[in-house]
Formats: structure tokens, sequence, C-alpha cells
């Protein structure tokens, strides 16, 4: 048993050192974002950028700091640690995964945002006094991504301050060198295909990188998490599960409690038109361990229902965080 638990223990430390890793990677992320991106976020909006890196450093300070607790906390086997370590990561996996999801949401809402607001700054900013890093982006774009106009190089004749004898800016050019080489739109000296299918492309990609990580890492939360309980609760089989309260009721019956033959409170039954019976994952037989991070163990009955029903009525969350085993093992 006790070389099992010290496997555990190092497993912990293994998965806080990888959780270091991304949240290190996470930061430096949203800290390039943040200190590279002036002509870029003045093309595509301020605010939506910069609230989305600031947000990535945000995720990657909490997950390098809660990595460390985890890790001093296994190696040390201290219990108010690894009790803190288990509420928060529980809290920051809740946070990533709606992080990830949410940047998936907005993937379906980037066409419309791109072509309502970046055509009508390229038409309306570009060249305009005062608005030079405007300018510079669009320039900038159009270099990178090798394209001409939002739609096309046709669209520079509705740009309201384009005041030039040339057809399109010059950055729409192959080879800038070349004299002339924007006077007149033709395929031999320009690009001529517009830059909303590479900018769509390039934000999708990005959204992908960060929602995938946000996803991934709240995945990767989730066995961290097991792997910590392993430590407080010994070598049992222990199922993390989430009950989402998209019924009024939670419909469950428990028996069980310090002061009853079994000591920790046990499902004997799940009602049809409860969130647990929605749910498909709680079953009969699953002994309840933790709700939302706070340990059951030592409870009398009474006190465990009043627990699990309290944690159901908090307004502050939609779901519950249920650790479970379906092995009923009397603590010391």
């Amino acid at each position: 048993m006790a070389s099992k638990l010290s496997c555990v223990k190092y497993v912990v430390v293994i998965f806080n050192f990888l959780f270091l890793l991304c949240g290190i990677a996470v930061a430096a992320m949203g800290a390039y974002t943040i200190f590279n991106s002036e002509d870029l976020s003045a093309l595509i909006g301020d605010s939506m950028l910069k609230k989305g890196a600031y947000l990535l450093l945000a995720a990657g300070g909490a997950v390098i700091l809660i990595s460390t607790v985890g890790c001093f906390g296994a190696l040390t086997e201290n219990k108010c640690l690894l009790v803190l370590y288990f509420v928060v990561l529980l809290m920051t996996f809740l946070v990533q995964a709606v992080a990830g999801i949410m940047g998936f949401v907005f993937y379906g809402q980037l066409e419309t945002y791109l072509k309502s607001h970046v055509e009508e700054t390229m038409n309306t900013k570009y060249g305009r006094k005062g608005f030079n890093l405007i300018t510079l982006a669009v320039d900038k774009m159009q270099m990178e991504f090798e394209c001409c106009g939002f739609n096309s190089p046709e669209d520079w004749k509705n740009a309201t301050y384009f005041n030039s004898s040339s057809a399109v800016p010059i950055s729409c050019c192959v080879d800038m060198t070349v004299n002339d080489c924007n006077k007149v739109i033709n395929n031999s000296t320009m690009y001529t295909q517009g830059c909303f299918p590479k900018l769509l492309s390039w934000v999708q990609g990005n959204i992908d990188i960060v929602g995938g990580l946000g996803i991934g890492v709240a995945l990767f939360q989730e066995e961290a998490i097991l792997a910590d309980a392993k430590i407080k609760y010994g070598d049992i089989a222990l199922e993390f599960v989430i009950i989402y309260k998209t019924k009024p009721t939670l419909g469950v019956a428990i028996e069980g409690g310090i002061n009853t033959r079994q000591p920790e409170p046990t499902v004997i039954s799940i009602q049809r038109g409860g969130s647990a019976f929605e749910s498909g994952r709680l079953k009969c037989g699953h002994t309840i361990l933790e709700v939302n991070g706070q340990s059951l163990r030592g409870m009398e009955h009474r006190d465990a229902v009043k627990t699990i029903a309290e944690a159901f009525r908090d307004p502050s969350t939609n779901r519950l965080y249920l650790l479970v085993t379906v092995i009923q093992q009397e603590y010391p």
C-alpha cells in the first residue's frame, strides 16, 4: 500500500510539472500578444484581442501557482495544501474548460465580426490622419498574407481616405521595387486575392490553439484531481462525476454517515426526472466522498445530506462536482 501511494505521489508531481510547463506556455502567449500586437489589435479590435491576451496571462499565472502548490503539497504530503490544491484545481478545471469551449463558440461568429469590423476599418480609416497604426496594420497584413483589399483589389475604389493616383496601396505589390507596380490592377505585378479568407483562416487557427489548449489542460487537470485524491483516500477506485443542474431537484437518495454502519454516504436510488438521472453518470452504489471539493468524510448522515442539498442549491454554479468510489471502505 505504501509503495502504491508513493507512486501516486510522484505521479501527481509529474502531472504538476507538466502543468507548470503548460502555464508558462499560456502566460508567454498572453504576454507576447499584449506586447507585440499593436498593429493587429488596431485592425481587428483592441478590446477583443487585449482581453483575450490578459485572460491567457492570468490563466497561465494561475496554472503556475497551482502546479507549484500541488508539487509541494504532494512531496510533503501536507493535507492542508492538498485540500487547497484540490479545491483550486477544481475551480480552474471549470474555468479553463469553459474558456476553451467559449473559444470554439466564438469561432462561429468570426466571419460576421471580421466582415463588419475589419472591412469597415479598411474602407474608412486607411490613410486617414490620426490612424497611422491602422494604415500600418493593413499594409502589414497585405504584405504578409500576400493579398489586396478585403474582398478584392477593387475594394480600394471605395476607400474614403485612400487618396492616390494609384489603383491600390503599394503594399499590394508582389515586388514593391518595380516602378508603378500599383498603378493599374493586374495579375502580373500585384496580389489579386482579397485578404478576408487568409485573415479568417489565421484568426481561426489561433482560436483552435487557444481553445484546444484550454480544453486539453482542463481534461489533463481532471486526471491530476483524481491522482491527488488517491493520496488522500488511498488505493481505491475513484471517479469524478459532474452533474449539471438541468432539473429543479437532484433526485438522489443516500444512506450512510459516520453515525451508521456505512461510514460514507452512498447512493441507494436515483429518481427519474432529477438532475442526477439526466446526467447519467452517477450510479446506485456510488459512495460520495466529496461535493464541490468539500469532504463528506466524518459527517453524520444528516450533515452529509444537508451539505449535498446546499451544494445543489448554490446559485453561483450550474453544476455539482462529485468525487465518488464504488468501493465502500471505512477510513481510520
